[in-house]
């Protein structure tokens, strides 16, 4: 007797779509149109690789990477994504990539769908001196995305925001913008990292105080949402992660060895940086958590939350 697969239960269906990984929720929701009713309910925040360059520079196609299946065929013979290497990726975000040519224009891309979307020049940047003119494709240190285009009804208040130039200044545009908005701020302000966070643009800057970005206003502009945390200090590397419904930053203190003896160590982490994190919604009156070798609670509690941690910050390779 044949089984009509389309049939079963609604409630298992989810059951077995939110263990999948990635690429077999693809195949998952390819089955039948109730699967993939399913499916698009289902999808959360889900890893999707690392994008890796291909065999040469001259590559037409990179290869997309699964570390946490360091082990399967897929790694061993990775899936190529059409973007080639003249193209410059200043940022990921919710599965689209934010590609920039040698002609300085920006497009919006999905390498699984195929998917693009036209974004305003580079050029129309705001420069970091009124007399600036030499732009380069990598004039943008960041990109993020407020919501996929490609849901229903939000390539209509899709907001694309940008970290840039060696002043590091914030921009923005929507879709169909001939150009980008610079947001307004105050002057010699190092911008470091961004996020979307319930429904809003937050950026933190050096050294460790946090703005939200009115993006709707007539003229964009930033607003102090938390003061620096206590001992910051210009140094740091800062990141922006939610982890179940809160906001942290995540700090990073680089040390430096300078006695000439070779250090060796038996710890199974890298001796060279501490990990602080810190918890935006309390400001600067939380308490500062440590994350290292010496606190292997506190590193497992992180490492439990990492399905739900968003990492904001891509290095180009």
């Amino acid at each position: 007797m044949a089984v009509d697969w389309s049939e079963l239960p609604k409630d298992l269906l989810q059951q077995i779509c939110t263990r999948l990984l990635l690429p077999d929720h693809y195949g998952f929701s390819s089955v039948c149109s109730s699967w993939r009713s399913v499916a698009l309910v289902n999808r959360g925040k889900r890893f999707v690789g690392l994008i890796v360059p291909g065999e040469t520079k001259d590559s037409e196609t990179r290869r997309l990477f699964n570390p946490l299946q360091c082990d399967s065929d897929n790694n061993k013979n990775p899936p190529k994504v059409p973007v080639p290497h003249r193209y410059y990726c200043c940022g990921s975000s919710l599965g689209w990539l934010v590609l920039v040519d040698d002609n300085f224009d920006m497009n919006l891309f999905n390498p699984l769908s195929g998917a693009k979307f036209q974004l305003p020049s580079s050029t129309t940047l705001p420069p970091p001196l009124p007399t600036f003119r030499r732009f380069s494709k990598y004039y943008v240190d960041k990109a993020l995305l407020s919501c996929d285009p490609c849901s229903a009804n939000s390539s209509q208040n899709l907001v694309v925001f940008v970290i840039c130039g060696s002043h590091r200044r914030l921009a923005f545009c929507k879709l169909g913008d001939k150009s980008w908005r610079p947001i307004t701020s105050i002057s010699h302000r190092d911008y470091t990292d961004a996020i979307f966070y319930e429904q809003k643009f937050y950026a933190i800057y050096n050294p460790g105080g946090l703005v939200s970005c009115d993006v709707s206003d007539t003229h964009p502009r930033v607003i102090e949402y938390a003061r620096r945390p206590r001992g910051e200090i210009f140094w740091h590397t800062r990141y922006l992660v939610e982890s179940k419904g809160e906001l942290f930053q995540l700090r990073r203190n680089t040390r430096f060895d300078l006695d000439d003896e070779p250090y060796e160590s038996d710890s199974d982490y890298d001796d060279d940086y501490d990990h602080h994190v810190n918890n935006i919604k309390y400001g600067d009156d939380s308490e500062d958590r440590k994350v290292d070798s010496d606190n292997g609670d506190n590193i497992d509690d992180l490492r439990d939350k990492s399905d739900h941690i968003q990492v904001t910050r891509m290095v180009n390779v």
